[in-house]
């Protein structure tokens, strides 16, 4: 895409290349967060089931 600018406007090349390289970084973080959230819950709730696990141990057999 960056070629075909440089083709079709090369006198604001530099401004549309600019503009599709925000376009595309944003479009990369968007892609990435709900990954990196998704994560973040599943890491939480192992978390917390292992914490439970502990506790019930404890409070069952005083591990």
């Amino acid at each position: 895409m960056l070629h075909v600018i440089k083709d079709v406007e090369p006198r604001n090349q530099l401004e549309y290349q600019n503009q599709l390289m925000a376009v595309l970084k944003t479009s990369e973080v968007c892609m990435l967060l709900p990954r990196f959230l998704c994560f973040i819950v599943i890491l939480n709730l192992l978390l917390c089931e292992e914490i439970l696990n502990l506790v019930a141990c404890w409070l069952n057999s005083g591990c």
